[in-house]
Parts: C-alpha cells; sequence; structure tokens
C-alpha cells in the first residue's frame, strides 16, 4: 500500500489444508447380480482414497472395480452377491464417509410350470418348465 510517499507491505501464506468429503456416501439397495455404484466427492482432486468394506480395506479385482474421475470417487461392484452386504467406507486421511450396502435376493417366478405327463412302460416322458431367470439352476426331484 502507497499513502503519500509511504508504503507499507505484508506477506499473505495460503496454509493448504486437509481434504474433507463433499459428498458422502448413501446407504444402498440391490437385487443380487445388480450393478452396484458407490460414489462420493472429495474436496481435492489429488487427494488419495481407501476404500473398506466392514473395516477391511478393498483390492480392485474382476468384481470390485476403484475409480477416480476428478474429485468423485467411485467403488463398482459388478455382480452383488448376498456375501457382499456389510458397510463400505472410503477414507481420505483427515475424513471419512461410510454406507450400508443391503442385497436382497432374486424374484424368481416359474413362467411355465410343469405338467404331469402319461407314458407306456419303455417310453420317454419329458418334463419341461421355464422360469424367470436364465442363469438359475433347479434341482429335478423324483417324489419330493
Amino acid at each position: 500500500v502507497e499513502a503519500m510517499a509511504k508504503s507499507s507491505e505484508a506477506k499473505l501464506t495460503v496454509i493448504e489444508g486437509d481434504p474433507y468429503f463433499i459428498s458422502k456416501l448413501q446407504d444402498y439397495t440391490a437385487v443380487e447380480k445388480d450393478e452396484v455404484i458407490f460414489r462420493c466427492e472429495v474436496s481435492k482432486a489429488a487427494a488419495p482414497v481407501k476404500w473398506f468394506k466392514d473395516g477391511k480395506e478393498l483390492i480392485p479385482s474382476k468384481n470390485i472395480q476403484i475409480k477416480t474421475d476428478g474429485k468423485k470417487r467411485i467403488l463398482i461392484i459388478r455382480r452383488a452377491q448376498k456375501s457382499d452386504q456389510g458397510q463400505y467406507s472410503c477414507d481420505c486421511g483427515s475424513d471419512n464417509t461410510s454406507a450400508k450396502l443391503n442385497i436382497e435376493e432374486r424374484d424368481i417366478k416359474i413362467l411355465r410350470p410343469l405338467y404331469s405327463v402319461e407314458v407306456t412302460e419303455t417310453e420317454t416322458a419329458r418334463f419341461e418348465t421355464e422360469i424367470s431367470e436364465e442363469d438359475v439352476h433347479g434341482n429335478w426331484k423324483l417324489k419330493g
């Protein structure tokens, strides 16, 4: 600042603050085999984070993907199973956010029921049914 041949100077020091979460994780309910996506946002794009399930650090695998998109932090569970249910958290060192994942069983329906078949001895009997999910295997039982 200068005023009538007099001046004064000062130095500004900016101390960088610790990262914190701008948006938090939200509880999530999914159906078995669904893709689950947890998202949160941290205050600094360069802030490293760690993801945890029930307190145990998660490591990327064929079913678990961890992504960074600017300040956004994303955890993807590709095909959710009952065993994926639990408490998930994201930690940036100075802050953390957590959410609960609930996995519901699929609602499997019989689209075409079984019908009784009558055959003569030595002939082949054929029973057919159709269910609403392709990747579900049924167990055939006799008198059971």
